[in-house]
């Protein structure tokens, strides 16, 4: 995935066409829920599909992806077998909030919590 190509993307990986089409959709579907405007959100969020299958490319490719995220405001969307390695980066580094898709009820409400920081850590 040459990240380049979709430097204007707020959604990692663009290579993942299922999961970058649900979330656009998703984020578009819970606007009345969110207190940012959608360009905002565009402009100053990146959400990181975090899975077994992303999780080699953001190893191989973290510089790249890295670079391209500095002072933007990331989300992690965690997979069952990711959260262990969600939870880690979030209480490690300054990521906005993990929604964790394997326990939630309501993925819209995790993911707009989320959005509008009032994601908790559960300490």
């Amino acid at each position: 995935m040459e990240y380049k190509s979709c430097s204007d993307k707020y959604i990692w990986s663009a290579d993942d066409s299922y999961f970058y089409k649900g979330l656009s959709e998703l984020i578009v579907d819970i606007d009345e829920l969110i207190y940012l405007s959608l360009e905002k959100i565009r402009k100053d969020f990146v959400f990181i599909n975090l899975n077994t299958a992303s999780l080699n490319e953001c190893i191989r490719r973290d510089s790249e992806w890295l670079s391209a995220v500095k002072g933007k405001q990331v989300v992690l969307i965690a997979a069952r077998k990711s959260e262990a390695l969600a939870n880690y980066w979030y209480y490690n580094s300054d990521i906005r909030g993990v929604v964790y898709v394997g326990l939630s009820r309501d993925i819209r409400k995790e993911l707009a919590y989320v959005i509008n920081g009032r994601f908790l850590r559960k300490d």
